[in-house]
């Protein structure tokens, strides 16, 4: 059976980055980036369907503005990971983000959690996980338990040193890109 994490996350939460280092893993198929570095914005190359693959896991992503059309995977051993903002706090994080990337265009700012999660309803809580973008990228201890999950839920082995490394170069030019727009 084919294995996937679909990323599902806000916009200006880090999910192609972070689609892209779990790709540098072993277990997962590799992702190739385009790297604006001016701006700390990371595409994946599409199409996502020329990287299927049967033996590594799959990694698929999505923003959250889409998810009344979340790609469940029915008949893939699958895993969903939802980068959702919980507070204030993370909700300027990434509606930010969003803006410097994109050109000022405004970010999403609240979502309706409660729809989404009835969206999420079928799954079963073993196979999701729920993260703050703003804690994630900001705690080590946060990475760390993504991590174990990910180990639990596929019995995989995973470097969480290599992708702390990633993660705070990521974090890292994001504060400078909005140190200097200030």
């Amino acid at each position: 059976m084919k294995k996937v994490v679909n990323i599902v996350y806000q916009p200006g939460a880090g999910g192609e980055f972070l689609t892209w280092a779990l790709s540098q893993q072993k277990p997962f198929v590799p992702r190739q980036i385009q790297y604006e570095h001016d701006i700390n914005k990371w595409t994946l190359h599409e199409n996502y369907f020329d990287y299927i693959s049967d033996d590594k896991i799959n990694l698929y992503r999505q923003h959250l503005n889409d998810y009344n059309s979340v790609k469940q995977f029915d008949d893939w051993d699958r895993a969903f990971i939802v980068m959702l903002s919980t507070n204030e706090r993370s909700s300027k994080f990434c509606k930010g983000l969003h803006s410097l990337k994109l050109d000022g265009k405004p970010g999403i700012h609240e979502y309706d959690h409660i729809h989404i999660a009835r969206r999420f309803k079928s799954i079963s809580r073993r196979n999701i996980k729920f993260i703050d973008p703003f804690l994630f990228w900001n705690l080590h201890k946060e990475s760390r338990i993504l991590f174990e999950w990910l180990e639990h839920r596929f019995s995989i082995t995973l470097e969480h040193n290599s992708f702390v490394n990633l993660k705070e170069l990521w974090t890292q030019r994001n504060l400078d890109i909005l140190e200097e727009r200030v």
